[in-house]
């Protein structure tokens, strides 16, 4: 007789380590959330500039391989912090109460940092001072 497997047996003396449950991301805002997805939405239209640049578009004026990669990029964002709202709290606030200011944000209306309204204040503030 051959001796049991892990497969074959409870090794653990408890609940299994992937049945725990993990400590969620705490946020303290919706602007918290906001910030993270327009970072993240930032991060992906500079890479596809780099790698699909505007002023390469067809003479037609409509490069219809860019638009289609920005929407999908736009929706693997969206679909992955949608995903990840199980794992985040706002304050305390559940998922189902999340799904509103995910919405907003992707209606665009959510917004609350402005990187460029940010980096515009930056510049005016050294070329003054």
């Amino acid at each position: 007789m051959s001796a049991p497997t892990i497969f074959e047996t409870d090794t653990l003396a408890g609940p299994r380590a992937t049945a725990t449950a993990h400590r969620k991301v705490e946020l303290q805002s919706p602007a918290d959330l906001a910030y993270l997805i327009a970072n993240v939405s930032r991060a992906a239209r500079t890479k596809i500039d780099t790698h699909l640049p505007p002023d390469a578009a067809p003479e037609s004026g409509e490069d219809a391989l860019r638009r289609r990669v920005e929407a999908l990029v736009e929706e693997y964002i969206r679909q992955t912090f949608e995903g990840a709202k199980e794992g985040m709290e706002i304050n305390g606030m559940g998922a189902g109460e999340m799904e509103e200011v995910l919405k907003r944000v992707g209606e665009g209306e959510g917004e609350f940092f402005s990187s460029y309204i940010l980096e515009a204040i930056v510049g005016r503030v050294r070329s003054e001072g």
